[in-house]
């Protein structure tokens, strides 16, 4: 039996983080994006933002009660270390949130509930 060179072998970066404050959310999102072949990290928000695991390109899955105060300034500092995803915000109304981030560019607001369907193209549009 040969050994399995684990040097060779590369971990692909998930291709969306969720951040979301209700655990059921989460594990929902989780299941609909990875039966639609995304791959996916569930990040628990309570450990500060700081510690989001985003590459270059991934896509920010958050709700609007985990961003803080000024989530357009929040996002444009992530853009300013390189980040180039797209965030997603999930919110419980999307008219009342759209002044906060009007102008501000990778970042798109779902109002819940939303389809999977939904979710599913817009993570897919994304990439």
């Amino acid at each position: 039996m040969s050994r399995l060179d684990v040097s060779s072998i590369t971990v692909e970066p998930a291709s969306v983080v969720i951040a979301v404050s209700e655990k059921a959310l989460a594990i929902s999102l989780e299941q609909t994006l990875e039966a639609g072949g995304v791959s996916v990290v569930a990040y628990c928000p309570d450990l500060g933002l700081s510690g989001l695991p985003l590459s270059a390109r991934t896509t920010l899955i958050v709700d609007r009660q985990v961003l803080p105060k000024d989530p357009r300034k929040f996002i444009e500092q992530l853009h300013n270390q390189l980040w180039r995803g797209l965030a997603i915000v999930l919110t419980e109304d999307a008219a009342a949130a759209d002044f906060a981030y009007e102008g501000c560019c990778r970042i798109k607001l779902i109002e819940k509930p939303f389809g999977s369907a939904d979710l599913l193209a817009l993570v897919k549009s994304a990439g």
